[in-house]
């Protein structure tokens, strides 16, 4: 069973590592358009899609196993983390690259 993570250093480990494969060209880059609930950490000015950053060690081959869950568990870990920002909203369109 795939376990959800439980500190805020594990997911930070899980998005450094999905941004990391993105400049890899892993085949994570073919699987972009199936992310649907995108978590950013301004700090480190990156984005990451619940399902990869929400269970444990995640990386590219592991997420193959649990890429056919809904999200419905890791987006219920996530909210106590992170606030939700409006895609709308002055921010939003920012980190979209929608506004300069």
């Amino acid at each position: 069973m795939d376990e959800l993570v439980t500190s805020l250093k594990e997911v930070v480990d899980n998005i450094t590592k999905f941004n990391k494969d993105l400049e890899d060209n892993t085949e994570i880059i073919s699987q972009l358009t199936m992310f649907r609930h995108w978590y950013y950490i301004p700090e480190l000015n990156v984005l990451g899609p619940s399902k990869y950053i929400g269970y444990k060690n995640m990386n590219t081959s592991k997420y193959d196993r649990v890429k056919r869950k809904t999200g419905v568990d890791t987006k219920k870990i996530l909210k106590e983390g992170f606030i939700k920002l409006p895609v709308e909203s002055k921010k939003g369109q920012k980190i979209n690259g929608t506004t300069l």
